[in-house]
């Protein structure tokens, strides 16, 4: 092929890709590279044929070569697939023009293993990978790893040939395999390169390109129809295409091993015998390129969801339940580092946790019901086991019970299909322990990756600074969760928090994404990062208590009253000290400005002029950054926005305290605060300060000891509340001001 034609081809692949609504990931670019390549891909839709080889172009600007199934290659279609340099599987001597375009590095090839589409996803049976199609049942097809291997013994043949000077035979397999010469011969070695391309979300459905081809064409054929609904809705949807190129397989490695043993093997030096050999490490080259296919797919939570509701042993299923079991499975999946996941088992997923609605949830349940696969009951949804095991017809699966589709697809990973059933299968009360466990070893290693990716030695604090922390009161039944300040880290509210644990309560302090780290990192975190790390914390303690308040400091008393707006009832009450909603610090104020700036330098290439960060004279330098970001800066104004229009929404009992001459964030936002939030039960204290940070140091014992009175307020008004022969409490009053001693002046961001 051209390069000339495939570049006019590819411009026009360029503009569809433009039309296109479907969202590119591409992964593992690194394993790409200038020698001869073979590509082999997972094969799901008829559209891989020819995106493929343009998204390889794209990405690394190499030509490809692919094999496609004969039926295509009919009216226009042939001559565009010829164009964009596809090949029939009928085409005369096309293995050799494989080998010869290999040997030479002339055109790297796509091949498709499977040797179909798997419509079904139904990949392994008895644990081993076995393939059902129309055309083949078993193990996948050693041809790519056979011709990956003859380019290789082939092109040592013809040089060892050369070498001896025998130039007629050179010649000759030169013509057998279509290249000019021995000076023609690629110096670097064939590489196999699996690529695993993952589809979300997978929905049936009506769409443009089918109801065009209705109109025009009538009634279509079943299987171009369910081609064109599955298809159609993937490409022309939001879908998410997430493609992975996983590590290269040297191929010279397995010659070595093939050449060695015929050497060796007397037995084996025939031709035939020879065969048996190749075969043998072809089979090898095969098994380890379609393990690494399958295990770089990108698990969703559709995955999860749809093996839960096969594997669950019950048809009646709590829907508290079975949210609590997906994301649990999404948390240890996030532990382990072998495993990549799509974004919907992101930071997000802990809503299923919250009482607060998931999208990508509520989306997959309602395919469910539209296939009659279950049903909602209040609380509960109901099981049709039977539907969601029926086998349909290769052909017609994707369209008519796609949630088994679904869930094949995750069966390679059979570590995680075994941990989701034990946990949509276990007790709901030890399920809510493990997840609380699980929250905390989730921030623990979080915590832990980012300090170690964005360390520095002069900028970073210790470990113990910023690592996130629970204090257990195991009689206790009440928990409060802690959020610091911006530029700060747990450490900040340790103080407050030892205090109200003396006091008989479990407390959380959660550390608020890219803290405790190094100051950049914070340059790379959206404050709904903040804001869905807090909500973990609300997480682990609503499993391990009956009632959770919600608090923090500054920036994390913002957080706090966001989370609680958000989670809504099931909070018992909000605390907030010192947040802001407006800031007084110049820095501050003008970042969001500063940011726009940036980005507007960015698109003209200069550099010179940004400004990455201010400095910071923080009141405690052995926990606060030293450099603040304009990047999180903006993030902190994007924050103060959101919540002040969530806060209308809040209904919680709230107490609101401020410094009275705080130097940094204006002592006015505590009242538009106040003045915002929703709930009829709500204090406000203003303490006499001339400092941010009043959460530790000397001089909090009042309010200390004012958050533990609203904390016990709340928990005995929540007890209360379960026994209706009790009357209510009585209502205290809007507004408490405590005269705390008054302490040094200084500055932070918070």
């Amino acid at each position: 092929m051209a390069s000339a034609t495939f570049h006019t081809t590819a411009l026009t692949l360029r503009a569809l890709d433009r039309l296109l609504k479907s969202n590119f990931r591409a992964d593992g670019l690194e394993n790409l590279s200038e020698r001869p390549t073979m590509y082999v891909i997972n094969h799901f839709t008829r559209a891989e044929t020819f995106i493929m080889p343009y998204i390889i172009w794209k990405y690394a600007g190499h030509y490809c070569h692919s094999l496609a199934d004969a039926k295509l290659f009919k009216g226009p279609l042939a001559n565009y697939f010829q164009q964009m340099g596809v090949v029939s599987t009928k085409q005369k001597d096309r293995d050799k023009l494989i080998i010869g375009n290999l040997m030479s590095g002339r055109h790297n090839w796509v091949i498709y293993p499977e040797g179909a589409m798997v419509k079904t996803k139904k990949l392994i049976t008895k644990g081993k990978v076995r393939l059902t199609t129309p055309g083949h049942v078993g193990p996948p097809h050693r041809g790519a790893a056979v011709l990956a291997l003859k380019s290789e013994i082939c092109k040592r043949q013809i040089l060892q040939l050369h070498e001896r000077g025998d130039n007629e035979a050179v010649e000759a397999l030169c013509r057998e395999y279509f290249i000019d010469g021995v000076d023609d011969l690629s110096a670097a070695g064939t590489v196999l390169v699996p690529v695993t391309i993952s589809y979300y979300p997978l929905r049936p459905g009506q769409n443009f390109v089918k109801r065009v081809c209705q109109t025009y064409f009538g009634e279509l054929p079943p299987r171009l129809e369910e081609e064109l609904e599955i298809e159609g809705n993937l490409f022309l949807r939001d879908t998410d295409i997430d493609i992975n190129f996983g590590k290269p397989l040297e191929i010279g490695d397995y010659v070595r091993r093939y050449m060695l043993a015929s050497k060796v093997i007397p037995i084996l030096r025939s031709l035939d015998k020879s065969n048996l050999l190749l075969r043998a490490q072809s089979r090898k080259i095969t098994e380890s390129f379609m393990a690494t296919m399958y295990s770089n797919t990108a698990i969703n939570i559709d995955h999860l969801v749809c093996t839960a509701l096969q594997k669950s042993t019950s048809h009646r299923l709590s829907i508290d339940h079975l949210r609590r079991a997906v994301c649990l499975a999404g948390f240890k999946l996030r532990n382990d580092p072998k495993y990549r996941m799509h974004p919907t088992l992101g930071l997000e997923l802990v809503r299923l946790l919250t009482n607060s609605e998931l999208a990508v949830f509520e989306d997959i349940l309602d395919l469910g019901e539209r296939m009659e696969v279950l049903k909602r009951d209040g609380d509960e949804i109901v099981i049709d086991h039977q539907k969601l095991r029926l086998n349909h017809m290769f052909h017609s699966v994707r369209v008519k019970n796609p949630m088994s589709v679904i869930g094949n697809e995750l069966e390679p990973f059979i570590d995680v299909v075994a941990d989701v059933e034990k946990l949509i299968n276990t007790d709901p009360a030890a399920l809510r322990q493990e997840t609380a466990d699980a929250v905390l070893v989730t921030d623990k290693n979080d915590f832990e990756q980012q300090y170690g990716r964005y360390f520095e030695p002069k900028l970073s604090h210790s470990m113990e600074v910023g690592e996130p922390f629970l204090l257990r009161a195991p009689d206790s039944r009440t928990g409060v969760v802690l959020a610091h300040g911006y530029s700060a880290a747990p450490a900040e509210v340790r103080q407050l928090a030892e205090h109200l644990h003396g006091q008989g309560h479990n407390v959380y302090a959660v550390r608020l994404w890219g803290h405790g780290t190094a100051p950049h990192n914070l340059a790379e975190i959206n404050w709904q990062d903040w804001l869905h790390t807090y909500l973990r914390g609300y997480a682990c303690l609503r499993d391990i208590c009956d009632h959770v308040v919600l608090g923090g400091f500054s920036t994390g008393g913002l957080i706090a009253l966001l989370a609680a707006a958000e989670i809504g009832q099931p909070v018992d009450g909000i605390f907030s000290i010192c947040a802001p909603s407006r800031l007084k610090d110049i820095h501050a104020a003008i970042a969001p400005a500063m940011h726009w700036w940036n980005d507007l330098l960015d698109k003209f290439n200069i550099s010179k002029a940004q400004i990455e960060y201010v400095e910071s004279a923080a009141e405690n330098p052995h926990i606060n950054y030293c450099h603040i970001y304009i990047a999180g800066l903006a993030q902190l104004d994007k924050l103060m926005k959101e919540a002040m229009r969530a806060l209308p929404r809040l209904q919680a009992p709230a107490l609101i305290m401020h410094g009275s001459d705080d130097p940094t964030v204006d002592s006015r936002a505590a009242g538009r605060i106040y003045r915002a939030i929703g709930s009829e039960d709500k204090e406000f204290e203003l303490v006499p300060a001339d400092r941010h940070v009043i959460v530790n140091g000397k001089g909090c014992d009042d309010l200390y000891r004012h958050i533990a009175d609203f904390v016990g307020a709340r928990s005995v008004q929540a007890e209360k509340a379960l026994v209706p022969a009790i009357a209510a409490p009585v209502q205290e009053p809007d507004t408490i001001v405590t005269q705390a001693a008054s302490v040094p002046h200084g500055q932070a961001i918070g």
